[in-house]
This record gives C-alpha cells, structure tokens and sequence, in this order.
C-alpha cells in the first residue's frame, strides 16, 4: 500500500485565526514514529485518545501531535509554543480539528478515485 496514499486519506486541515492551514494526521503508523521521536507528546495524544481532554491545552497539544505525525519529515516544524501562538483564540476550530482527527469522516469511493 502506498504510505503517501494512506497519510493523504488520514489528513486533515487545521486552519489558524489568520486563515493559514497546516495537515495534520493522527494515522497509527505515525503515532509510531512519533512514540519514538517524542515519547511526551506521543503519551499525551494516546491518553487524549483513550480518555479524552481535560482542558483546551490538552486539545491544542494533541493537535499539535497531530500536526508533527504529518509533518515529522519536514526540515521546518512548528514549535508547540509557536503552535498554540498561530491557534489564537479560536477554541472551537481546535476542538473541531480534534474532533475530525478522532472520528475521521468515512471517504466514499469517489472520492477516494479522486486522489
């Protein structure tokens, strides 16, 4: 199976205040890379699947985990400060990109030809 293809299928857009957007993914086979690149913020996504979120943070930092998974082979990632920075005030666009990234939408398969 062809990763890029899958990672694509897995993706989804989280848009900042001033309308830039970035990818984001929470694939497993991501989640496994990023176990081993960062063990912190990998505990705090597998904990905020398992039981959800206590506060905005923990939204904003799984996002965030979400953002490295589909970004871990740029040169030029975001900070998690930078990260929470570019998210604003926007608490809703979080929870929704959340949200989106736990209970992915289910393609159908026209749109799935169309990649």
């Amino acid at each position: 199976m062809d990763k890029n293809k899958l990672l694509l299928a897995t993706t989804v857009e989280h848009q900042f205040f001033d309308d830039t957007t970035v990818k984001c993914t929470l694939a497993m086979f991501q989640l496994k890379r990023l176990a081993s690149k960062d063990k912190s913020l990998y505990k705090c996504v597998t904990k905020v699947l398992a039981n959800g979120t206590e506060d905005i943070f923990e939204q904003i930092r799984a996002v965030y985990a979400a953002y490295v998974c589909a970004n871990m082979d740029s040169d030029e990632l975001m900070s998690e400060d930078e990260f929470t920075m570019m998210c604003g005030s926007d608490y809703a666009g979080v929870a929704e990109t959340l949200g989106a990234l736990i209970n992915p939408k289910k393609r159908t398969a026209s749109e799935n030809r169309s990649d």
